[in-house]
């Protein structure tokens, strides 16, 4: 049986990206057309994020010229990780495989192809990972290699370089929707459910267009949410003291080295930064549990093409 395919791309702010990135994606959608591998009415759905340009006027204007857009519009901005869940919800109403990607072309679409093959092989999930991330600055490529280095202590089964460029079958998206919780982490989830997987590698390129909407505020929101999930904000405030002494150690070293041995600090110093870096750590699980005991709905729909 020829598979129904949705590709979920959340949208916050793109305006410039979608006149750029939607071509792309058409063509690709139409050679697996051509080639018989989906159904004819596959689509593209775009989810707005609660944007603040003209990111949502886009959307209908291009589903009018091109019936295989569709789109859902947030009440508010929602945050990327429950953008793809709403997508991935709507995705699951009619479809067979659902495929996640950023609207910017950084993730590249065209190994499409080779994930469907994975998949008729059996793989429920297909996971495209980052091969070079030459598209990306070295501030950015440095972190994202300490962040996997960090999950993947405290979650074995955390896939280094793969961010939300992801496909998934309808069993897989069934079992998404049983997820209770409003702090999502797909990158955590997906692996730990157990279904067949692969990867695909890609070479990761430029934005598009337009600028990342991934401010380092959310981007430590999500690495708290990743950690949360995996136990791992328990493991760290426990290494906080011993954290805060390692610091401290090391400064004392350096002191004397400096022939400075009067500013050593005394154990009532050691003491403080430890209090400090844990109450930093509570502080961080605290918000994270308060979204969580509020039950506030995910996502809220507010408009659609059709």
């Amino acid at each position: 049986m020829v598979p129904r395919l949705a590709v979920v791309i959340p949208c916050y702010n793109e305006e410039e990206a979608l006149p750029v990135s939607l071509p792309v994606f058409l063509n690709v959608l139409d050679g697996l057309k051509k080639a018989g591998e989906i159904r004819q009415d596959s689509c593209l759905l775009l989810v707005d994020d609660g944007s603040t340009d003209r990111t949502w006027k886009y959307i209908v204007d291009i589903h009018l010229q091109h019936t295989e857009i569709r789109g859902i519009r947030l009440s508010r901005n929602f945050g990327q990780q429950n953008a793809l869940y709403a997508g991935i919800m709507k995705a699951r109403e009619k479809c067979d495989i659902a495929v996640t990607i950023d609207a910017d072309l950084q993730d590249d679409i065209g190994v499409l192809p080779e994930m469907m093959r994975r998949y008729r092989m059996g793989n429920e999930i297909v996971y495209g990972v980052r091969k070079e991330r030459k598209g990306d600055s070295l501030i950015k490529r440095s972190t994202a290699e300490w962040y996997y280095r960090v999950m993947k202590l405290f979650e074995p089964d955390t896939i280094p370089g793969h961010a939300d460029f992801r496909l998934m079958s309808r069993r897989v998206m069934d079992l998404l929707c049983e997820y209770r919780g409003q702090e999502l982490y797909l990158r955590g989830i997906l692996p730990n459910m157990g279904f067949r997987s692969s990867v695909v590698f890609y070479d990761r390129r430029k934005r598009a267009a337009g600028s990342s909407g991934y401010s380092p505020g959310k981007m430590v929101h999500l690495a708290v949410s990743g950690l949360m999930r995996s136990g791992g904000m328990k493991k760290l405030s426990l290494l906080a003291p011993a954290a805060a002494f390692a610091v401290l150690l090391m400064d004392s070293v350096f002191r004397l080295i400096e022939g400075d041995p009067k500013k050593m600090p005394g154990s009532g110093d050691i003491l403080l930064h430890a209090v400090f870096l844990e109450q930093a750590f509570l502080i961080s699980i605290g918000n994270v549990i308060l979204k969580e005991v509020q039950n506030e709905p995910r996502y809220i729909v507010s408009d659609a093409t059709d």
